[in-house]
């Protein structure tokens, strides 16, 4: 008995075409919904950089005033260290002859002995540097200003050297100079009980080493007015510059 299978013919699905303006409608859909993702993205990373700009500035604003600060100071000990040298110098210039100096005039030898170096707050500037953050700065003018203000302290920074190499020379033709014994008297007598220096009195000099102790004396009251001057004071200048036209762009306080 022979069976007839049947078949079953199902009716073919029909797939209408969507008409070219809902393809275009999708298409346009979906850029502008990545486009959109694309400039939300955009806008918190430019956000995110104007804080860190301003953070920086802000930052570095604070260093300025330190080494300002630092430089007033700096400014101030060479001064009195260029005045120290000069009534030295008018001393012994009245007094070729001396053997003997004043208690005033060692007052001044002592203070002649010693300045003080700037040592700048670097920490805002290193950062930038090392972390790309320069990048963030819009403004040229204050880049600009920022190198040439670090080129300066690099500059003085290294000039330091030079200088305590000098001043060691100083302060050992000092030691020569000086009679060790009227210098332990007096060291026992006024430094070691706290007492200030009388204006009467007088200290004995080794008068061989006299005339290369005020050699150098000359030359270290030039190296100081023109570290004072080109570098302390022009530097302080141009922190001062610097502190003001980023308070200006930024509108800080």
């Amino acid at each position: 008995m022979t069976q007839k299978m049947e078949v079953h013919h199902h009716p073919q699905l029909e797939h209408k075409h969507k008409p070219w303006k809902e393809y275009l409608l999708e298409g346009l859909m979906i850029f502008l919904a990545v486009f959109m993702g694309f400039i939300a993205e955009s806008l918190r990373e430019h956000i995110g950089d104007r804080d860190r700009e301003k953070s920086y500035m802000e930052s570095l604003v604070k260093d300025l005033k330190l080494d300002t600060t630092i430089l007033n100071v700096a400014a101030s000990a060479k001064k009195e260290r260029i005045f120290a040298i000069d009534s030295i110098l008018n001393y012994c210039r009245d007094h070729r002859n001396a053997n003997k100096v004043p208690l005033s005039t060692f007052r001044q030898m002592r203070r002649s002995r010693f300045d003080m170096f700037f040592i700048h707050h670097g920490g805002t500037i290193d950062q930038l540097k090392n972390s790309g953050g320069l990048r963030l700065i819009r403004v040229k003018g204050i880049i600009d200003s920022i190198e040439l203000y670090y080129q300066k302290v690099q500059r003085s920074e290294s000039r330091n050297t030079m200088y305590f190499l000098n001043q060691q020379v100083t302060n050992t033709l000092s030691e020569k100079l000086l009679d060790a014994y009227d210098d332990i008297k007096y060291y026992q007598d006024y430094v070691l009980a706290h007492k200030a220096l009388p204006d009467s009195g007088s200290m004995s000099i080794n008068t061989p080493y006299l005339n290369e102790y005020l050699n150098n004396l000359i030359g270290m009251r030039v190296y100081t007015n023109s570290d004072r001057l080109q570098f302390t004071l022009d530097i302080k200048n141009n922190a001062s510059r610097l502190i003001a036209l980023i308070k200006r762009e930024y509108q800080l306080e």
